[in-house]
C-alpha cells in the first residue's frame, strides 16, 4: 500500500503522482528500476529516487512514526485516511501494522 504512493515526497504533488501512475509505475520499485525512461525532469527524478529509498529504508525497519510526520507535512496537518489510527494512539498492534502495509 505505502510503496504505491509518492505523495509524501517533497516536491510530488497529486497531479506528478498520477502522471507517474498513467506511465505505468506503480511502486517505488518499478519507479528505481526504470528510472531512465520516466518522463520527469532530471533533477526532480533524482530527488524522488532519493526519497523512494529513504522511504523503502523506513518502510522496512516498520517506522510508521516517519510516514506519519511525511503525511502530515506533506497534507496539511491532516493525516490520509490509513494513518488516522497513529494520531490517536502510539501503540500499534500487529494487526495495524498489515493494515499499513507493513507484515
Amino acid at each position: 500500500m505505502l510503496n504505491n504512493t509518492y505523495i509524501h515526497i517533497p516536491g510530488v504533488g497529486k497531479s506528478l503522482e498520477q502522471r507517474i501512475w498513467a506511465q505505468g509505475i506503480h511502486t517505488w520499485e518499478e519507479f528505481l528500476e526504470i528510472e531512465d525512461r520516466i518522463s520527469i525532469p532530471s533533477s526532480r527524478k533524482a530527488r524522488i529516487c532519493e526519497e523512494i529509498k529513504k522511504s523503502s529504508e523506513h518502510l522496512a525497519a516498520r517506522d510508521h512514526c516517519f510516514f506519519h510526520n511525511v503525511f502530515l507535512l506533506q497534507n496539511t496537518g491532516e493525516p490520509i485516511p490509513y494513518f488516522r489510527i497513529l494520531s490517536h494512539s502510539w501503540t500499534l498492534k500487529q494487526q495495524d501494522f498489515r493494515s499499513l502495509g507493513i507484515k
